[in-house]
């Protein structure tokens, strides 16, 4: 099915693995890759935001969290995108064979 499309391949090795987005306003964003297209928008479930306070703000937790489910995170927005994985994960997927 993905045979000669080796990036859709990749992607799709990727679904339902918990992945971190971070956005430009300075969020992230953790939760299952649920798709992607091909513009680079990616959907995410069971998602957490984290957002951090303000350096030099007065407010009493540094680190705020909410649940939000499904999120839709378009590409513009997005800064940094990374996914949990093992070392040897890692270290397949940086291999210059391919």
């Amino acid at each position: 099915v993905d045979a000669g499309r080796p990036a859709v391949a990749r992607v799709r090795a990727l679904l339902g693995r918990r992945c971190r987005a971070t956005l430009a306003d300075g969020r992230a964003l953790e939760g299952a890759l649920h798709c992607a297209d091909k513009q680079g928008n990616i959907i995410l479930t069971d998602t957490v935001e984290t957002r951090s306070a303000p350096e030099g703000s007065n407010a009493a937790e540094t680190t705020q969290t909410r649940t939000l489910g499904m999120v839709l995170i378009p590409d513009k927005h997005r800064v940094g995108f990374e996914v949990e994985a093992t070392d040897e994960e890692r270290l397949e997927w940086m291999s210059l064979g391919d």
